[in-house]
């Protein structure tokens, strides 16, 4: 679901209401999948830290943090490594260990 897929009603709704029925669709089986950030899921499939992560993509934690939290896109050179992270960590972390 994404920020702009909410109906008229949920815009009234509370945030803690919003959590109730997402958690009864849920429950009822409704709810399929979640999408995790492509930042996020590289960076748990490489098992590190937002520091070390960050460090390794020449960043900075708060724009790491940024892009995990969808305040702010990649640019399109970070996308492209995120995701050879995701498809290769093995690689990824191998390359990026020998430049640093």
């Amino acid at each position: 679901m994404n920020k702009n897929s909410y109906s008229e009603k949920d815009s009234d709704q509370t945030l803690g209401e919003r959590l109730i029925e997402s958690a009864k669709q849920y429950k009822n089986g409704q709810v399929k999948t979640v999408e995790l950030n492509q930042t996020r899921y590289a960076r748990t499939r490489l098992s590190l830290s937002q520091a070390e992560f960050a460090d390794m993509l020449g960043v900075s934690i708060r724009t790491l943090q940024n892009w995990e939290q969808d305040h702010r896109k990649p640019t399109r050179t970070a996308q492209i490594l995120l995701r050879i992270a995701i498809k290769h960590p093995d690689m990824f972390k191998d390359i990026l260990d020998d430049a640093a």
